[in-house]
């Protein structure tokens, strides 16, 4: 098991590797209990599935992820010269997705006077999620090599993200609007500049500075956030929709948005932050357009 997390290092993102690590973890659980033949057993992914949501209460929204980790465990295994059959892939639960929330001013406002009063390096981390548009893995392992000063900005002063990667482990740059700027600047030359260790992150981990920080407990200090803001579920994704819709509302182009969201396909982009247009507003905006600009007739 050691070896294959150590491959899924090399091959995957950490949150990831991390997802695909407990699923193989939980797969050698249940071949353990049940005692199924696995090198006979081509179905034992369909069992797997039952085994999740009846044994272990596992959501059908992570299926999505830990059963495509159970796959990729068994493939590694028949690769590295395991005699496995090729085993069939089961149909998952259906996961009926919210549309993407976002907060907006009053809410944001709240949120940020809250992060604002929390401590290091949690602080700074919270504040930036809906001036960047990070992912939970993609902020919690973000080295310090990757913040550079914004080319765009004569001044020099900018500060941006640089070869982020992605879920698709495509690298991509995220310009940050003058107050991430101006928060991060003082994160830099303010708390993390006092950190004792000569560590590569930008947000190093409490208890380990040599390692980045956790997004478990990311996610658990946001969770104390939501209960004091009492406005609904929040959480990292709803301060990404934040971002990106204020991104969108303000006029960037959506191929740009795609870009800089760090989206394989642009019909993510439209289908999560354009919200659809009402027929009278269209009717309007598009009256005003001149089609045959200089031409009296």
């Amino acid at each position: 098991m050691r070896s294959f997390i150590s491959y899924l290092k090399q091959v995957k993102t950490v949150g990831t590797a991390d997802v695909y690590g407990r699923a193989a973890n939980l797969l050698a659980q249940y071949v353990q209990e049940t005692k199924i033949p696995i090198h006979q057993s081509p179905g034992l992914l369909f069992g797997f599935v039952n085994w999740l949501l009846r044994t272990r209460e596992i959501k059908p929204k992570s299926l999505q992820t830990y059963i495509p980790g159970a796959k990729k465990y068994l493939e590694w295994r028949r690769a590295m010269g395991d005699p496995l059959p090729v085993f069939a892939s089961p149909d998952l639960p259906k996961v009926k997705r919210n549309p993407p929330e976002a907060l907006r001013s009053a809410g944001l406002a709240a949120f940020r006077r809250l992060s604002e009063s929390r401590n290091e390096p949690f602080r700074t981390a919270a504040l930036l999620f809906p001036l960047s548009g990070l992912r939970t893995m993609e902020c919690c392992s973000l080295p310090l090599a990757k913040i550079a000063r914004d080319p765009s900005d004569s001044t020099g002063r900018r500060l941006m993200l640089k070869n982020v990667e992605g879920k698709s482990k495509e690298l991509r740059d995220i310009p940050l609007p003058d107050p991430g700027s101006a928060i991060l600047y003082a994160y830099l030359t303010g708390w993390r500049a006092r950190v004792p260790v000569r560590t590569p992150w930008l947000f190093p981990s409490e208890k380990d500075p040599m390692k980045h920080y956790n997004d478990g407990t990311l996610r658990a200090k946001m969770n104390v956030i939501e209960q004091q803001l009492g406005i609904g579920r929040l959480e990292p994704r709803i301060l990404r929709h934040t971002w990106a819709t204020a991104m969108a509302d303000g006029g960037l182009p959506l191929h740009h948005l795609a870009q800089v969201a760090g989206h394989q396909s642009i019909q993510t982009t439209y289908k999560n932050y354009i919200a659809p247009a009402e027929a009278a507003t269209l009717g309007a905006e598009i009256a005003e357009l001149d089609f045959y600009p200089g031409d009296d007739k």
